[in-house]
């Protein structure tokens, strides 16, 4: 990886990009960590398994998100390097092609996608728990 002098070496139309990429993924790495943790945190925690599920849910729809990210970044970079002719190897990215870049996108956007949804079915079932009482009462 390049340290804060390589960087100032740089075009100053690369330094922003590799600065913002190296940013994303320090962040999504300790997103990743700290949710990771939270995560067994919450399963020895005792509480009731509606919660816990709809924590853990909201928590792996974060780490999601952050990846999304994360991805984003890896591919914008990507793209400014080819285009001004740079091995992404000598700015911590693995080498990828264009293509296999875009399909780890859209595979991070689809887990995104699929963990909203189970997360909406998971809040729409804990509404129906809290309010079958309410309905059984009138």
């Amino acid at each position: 990886t390049m340290d804060d002098k390589s960087i100032e070496k740089l075009p100053e139309s690369l330094r922003n990009p590799v600065r913002e990429y190296r940013s994303a993924k320090q962040d999504y790495d300790r997103l990743a960590n700290r949710i990771d943790d939270e995560v067994m945190g919450l399963l020895h925690s005792g509480i009731p398994i509606e919660s816990l599920i709809l924590m853990v849910m909201l928590r792996l729809g974060e780490k999601a998100e952050g990846k999304l990210k994360y991805k984003m970044e890896e591919l914008q970079l990507s793209q400014q390097l080819e285009k001004n002719q740079l091995n992404p190897g000598d700015f911590g990215l693995k080498v990828k092609s264009e293509s296999v870049l875009m399909q780890e996108l859209q595979a991070a956007m689809q887990q995104h996608s699929q963990l909203m949804q189970a997360l909406s079915a998971v809040m729409r079932q804990v509404q129906d728990l809290v309010m079958t009482p309410i309905r059984n009462m009138r």
